[in-house]
């Protein structure tokens, strides 16, 4: 049986980017089509577009900040670590706090579990540290192929596609799962965390981190042998 142990399974919340003129930034990226010529109509367009645009900015590392690192060790409870403000240095603190406590872990080397892990919160968890200068304690898969043994993303395992796959909920379905789908989906993230919604964010994320969990055990035929150790 593979070791629990070295498994960690994570997800991440993000939100847009906080920067001073990132709005304007963003807005400064649409272009309407080139069809457009009423100078009227292009305005309208890149005004509707523009706050989409910064909105997205938290699906790219480069730009969006990380507020909550959700993750469990094996088959522990997952749990999470998280910022409830934008203060300057909040997410440099959170992620200092998340590579300390992994060192603290002594995960030799790990398995990283998750939806979309590969691709998305493991180079997003990568960019920001590298925007803040900080050396991630453990050594990142950034180049890892999906199918090696360093992550496990749970879309590609079911569906072997790298670029679409699956989402979570709908794979919880097939895989008769419980999913945290139900009142929050990722495109809420900013406007709970702007209404002071930390907890129920951070909720949502080890909701997910338990899904994804799951369907990796499952897919695995390991589901077996989770459970709490008095279960066992």
């Amino acid at each position: 049986a593979m070791v629990s142990e070295h498994r960690i399974t994570i997800d991440i919340e993000t939100i847009p980017d906080q920067r001073p003129g990132a709005a304007d930034a963003a807005r400064s990226r649409v272009m309407a089509p080139s069809n457009y010529k009423d100078p009227a109509k292009i305005e309208a367009y890149i005004a509707a577009k523009a706050d989409e645009a910064w909105r997205r900015t938290s699906l790219d590392g480069g730009y969006g900040e990380i507020i909550v690192i959700g993750y469990a060790f094996g088959d522990d409870e997952p749990t999470a670590i998280y910022r409830d403000s934008l203060e300057p240095g909040s997410e440099r603190a959170l992620l200092e706090g998340f590579w300390e406590m992994l060192d603290e872990r002594l995960v030799p080397d790990p398995t990283w579990v998750g939806q979309y892990v590969h691709a998305f919160d493991l180079r997003f968890l990568w960019r920001r540290s590298v925007i803040h200068g900080i050396v991630p304690s453990r050594k990142l898969p950034m180049n890892a192929p999906p199918w090696s043994r360093e992550v496990a993303d749970v879309s590609y395992m079911w569906t072997g596609e790298r670029g679409r796959g699956i989402k979570l909920g709908d794979l919880a379905e097939i895989l008769g799962l419980p999913t945290p789908k139900d009142d929050m989906d990722g495109s809420m993230v900013w406007d709970y965390f702007r209404e002071g919604r930390a907890k129920e964010i951070v909720d949502y994320c080890v909701g997910d981190v338990n899904t994804a969990r799951a369907a990796f055990l499952k897919m695995s035929f390991l589901e077996s042998m989770s459970g709490t150790p008095e279960e066992v």
